[in-house]
C-alpha cells in the first residue's frame, strides 16, 4: 500500500533523522527529501515551481552523488548507494516519458512535509541515470566501503566541485 503524503503532515521516513538531504530509489519512483530545520521562507520560496531546478549526477571514486539546485539555493549533495535498497528502475520504452522525482522539503525537527513537487526528468537524462545507476549496482559497493569512499571524496571535493565534475545534468525553467 502507497503512504498517502501531504503538506502538514510528518513523513515517517525523515522523523528524527535530522538535517539532511536524502536521496533514494523507491520503485516505483525517485526521492529527493531537503530535511531543513525549520525551513526559513527564503528556502520555501526557492523551491516552488516558478523557480528553476537543476539536477547533476556525478560519479566519483565508485560513489554516486547527487546534485541539486532550487532557485537561489546553494547546491545539495547527497551520495547514493544503489546497493543498500531497492533501485528498480524502469525502462524509458518510449522516447517522450522520462521519470518522475518526487521532492519533499521537510521539517528535520518534526517530520512535517512544508512542501512538495513532482518534477518531470526528460528521457535522455533518465536513460543515462539507468544506466549508470546498474553499471554502478553490477560493482556490488558494500555499505562500509560506500562510506570509506564517501569520506574521502568529501575530504577531496565541495558540492560545487562535484557539480562542477558531473557526467549527467538536467535542468528545468519555469515557464
Amino acid at each position: 500500500m502507497l503512504e498517502q503524503l501531504a503538506v502538514g503532515s510528518p513523513y515517517h521516513r525523515v522523523v528524527g533523522r535530522g538535517e539532511g538531504i536524502f536521496f533514494d530509489i523507491k520503485y516505483p519512483h525517485i526521492e529527493l527529501i531537503y530535511n531543513m530545520q525549520s525551513p526559513t521562507a527564503k528556502e520555501l520560496a526557492a523551491v516552488k515551481a516558478e523557480n528553476p531546478f537543476e539536477i547533476r549526477v556525478a560519479e566519483v571514486n565508485d560513489v554516486i552523488f547527487i546534485m541539486t539546485k532550487f532557485g537561489s539555493l546553494n547546491w545539495m549533495d547527497a551520495p547514493y548507494n544503489p546497493n543498500l535498497g531497492d533501485c528498480r528502475l524502469d525502462d524509458i520504452e518510449s522516447a517522450a516519458l522520462g521519470y518522475g522525482l518526487y521532492f519533499l522539503l521537510t521539517d528535520s525537527p518534526s517530520g512535517v512535509i512544508k512542501h512538495m513537487r513532482l518534477l518531470g526528468l526528460g528521457n535522455s537524462f533518465s536513460a543515462q541515470f539507468r544506466e549508470l545507476v546498474y553499471a554502478n549496482k553490477a560493482k556490488g559497493i558494500e555499505v562500509f566501503d560506500h562510506d570509506k569512499k564517501y569520506k574521502a571524496v568529501f575530504a577531496g571535493y565541495t558540492t560545487r566541485e562535484l557539480a562542477e565534475r558531473s557526467t549527467l545534468r538536467y535542468r528545468i525553467r519555469p515557464d
